[in-house]
């Protein structure tokens, strides 16, 4: 995929589980940048899996993002956290998962 043919395609990109390999960090990124409309919004989730840090695996992208200068990281506590009445992804995630996903999230110390 050549990420140039969707420039500025998307409001909002959901993506899960695409930091495993550190190695394409800023390719990611790049590419997030480039799909996105002005003021999109990417969403990222991680469940991890047992013997995994997945706060270190997410904490070292959002270096990479921060770093390229292309995007902006957000969150619930952010003023620019997009959705009012929603306080922040957790709480939906919390709202939408079953018993047995929060188990496994819980247990991974994901999203």
């Amino acid at each position: 995929m050549d990420a140039a043919d969707y420039d500025d395609l998307a409001d909002v990109i959901i993506g899960s589980d695409l930091t495993y390999n550190s190695g394409t960090w800023r390719l990611l990124s790049e590419t997030l940048s480039t799909i996105l409309k002005p003021n999109g919004i990417a969403i990222y989730l991680t469940l991890g899996h047992s013997g995994f840090d997945v706060a270190s695996e997410l904490n070292g992208f959002l270096t990479v993002i921060q770093s390229a200068g292309d995007l902006e990281v957000i969150s619930g506590s952010s003023k620019k956290w997009p959705y009012p009445g929603i306080p922040s992804l957790d709480s939906l995630l919390d709202s939408s998962l079953s018993l047995e996903e929060k188990n496994i999230v819980d247990s991974t110390g994901g999203y």
